[in-house]
């Protein structure tokens, strides 16, 4: 004889309705073990790294839009790097799809790649301006 169907359980094995974690930052009761509550979520490490990252990329951001160059260690520019070495060739309008940026945004930071001789700025055929990714032996140490 077959036994009846019983869901397992989904909720963590111990019981937090009798002794449920509290906020460590107000001491408020939490859901499922969590260590902060809704209202003090953005005090978490990963929350923390979150806000400083999109902080730094406004910073880049405004940089590109004063028409800077940006640092070799950019974020922006490391990113950019990241997709050139994968593709070999990126256009502004591909750049700018994929880093949401602007199309202006996108030909200042190809110009911080190039001084920094990490791409090559040109023109392809239908007058759009890309980058090409200058390979490790052609960079002078």
């Amino acid at each position: 004889m077959l036994k009846p169907f019983r869901p397992t359980r989904v909720h963590p094995t111990r019981d937090t309705r009798s002794n449920p974690e509290r906020c460590i930052a107000c001491g408020k009761a939490t859901r499922f073990g969590k260590k902060h509550c809704i209202d003090h979520i953005h005090q978490t490490a990963y929350a923390v790294r979150l806000v400083e990252e999109m902080e730094r990329r406004e910073v880049e951001v405004r940089k590109l839009n004063m028409n800077h160059y940006l640092d070799e260690d950019a974020h922006l520019v490391a990113e950019a790097r990241a997709i050139l070495w994968e593709k070999r060739v990126v256009t502004a309008p591909g750049l700018t799809r994929v880093m949401d940026l602007t199309h202006k945004q996108a030909e200042r930071l190809f110009r911080s790649l190039s001084k920094h001789g990490i791409a090559e700025i040109f023109r392809n055929r239908r007058g759009v301006t890309a980058a090409k990714a200058v390979a490790p032996q052609d960079i002078e140490l």
